[in-house]
């Protein structure tokens, strides 16, 4: 079964272990989940990926695809984000 929880830009949920996040009209997905939570302790490309067993250039494909579905321009302001959402 997968859990869907709707996040609009402004709402903060507790988020532990969920599958799926939608956020407005995107869904993160539970790997995008995982590279935020790691982001938000300050992992790099390259540390995410030893930690996740993908490489860097998947992380970084990861990333992009954050930052697009969140509005979010650059890491630390996913980081700030998800902080703000509980996601983390």
């Amino acid at each position: 079964t997968t859990e869907i929880y709707t996040l609009s830009l402004h709402d903060a949920l507790p988020i532990y272990l969920c599958k799926a996040i939608k956020v407005g009209e995107n869904v993160l997905g539970f790997r995008e989940i995982q590279v935020i939570r790691l982001i938000t302790n300050g992992l790099l490309d390259k540390q995410i990926a030893d930690v996740l067993c993908i490489s860097p250039n998947t992380v970084t494909t990861h990333v992009a695809n954050i930052r697009s579905k969140t509005g979010q321009p650059t890491r630390t302001a996913i980081a700030v984000w998800a902080l703000e959402k509980g996601i983390s």
